[in-house]
């Protein structure tokens, strides 16, 4: 996304539509290569001086990761193990794995259980 503005309201909704990162447009030359190799390293690129504007549940959607993590959560949220997710969704159960425990560590959750309650609360994560 490339604005004028930091309304968090546009930033989350871009967010949410799938964007990956944002930059305003008096950003320099060095910012906007760092957002580029950011989202081209998988992760969301949010200016620094945005984060502070971009709180709460807003906040926390930006750092889950890609699509297909947030997906690995919901299945497990749906009671389903990695060996069945990693089946659905035609990846390895170690790339499940992985996923699961990105998001316990950006979560700050000791536990699957955890992870999806706090994702839940959060408005991360569709109840159903």
């Amino acid at each position: 996304m490339f604005t004028s503005y930091c309304l968090e309201e546009e930033v989350y909704a871009a967010l949410e539509a799938g964007a990956w990162a944002y930059v305003r447009k008096g950003a320099v030359r060095a910012e906007l290569l760092q957002a580029i190799r950011t989202v081209h390293s998988g992760q969301r690129h949010i200016p620094p001086d945005d984060r502070r504007e971009t709180r709460g549940a807003h906040r926390e959607r930006c750092r889950v990761e890609r699509p297909r993590a947030r997906g690995s959560l919901g299945y497990v949220r749906d009671g389903r193990t990695n060996k069945d997710v990693a089946g659905i969704l035609g990846i390895s159960e170690h790339t499940v794995n992985l996923h699961v425990k990105s998001i316990l560590s950006k979560l700050g959750a000791s536990s699957r259980t955890e992870a999806v309650m706090l994702a839940l609360r959060k408005g991360i994560l569709p109840l159903d």
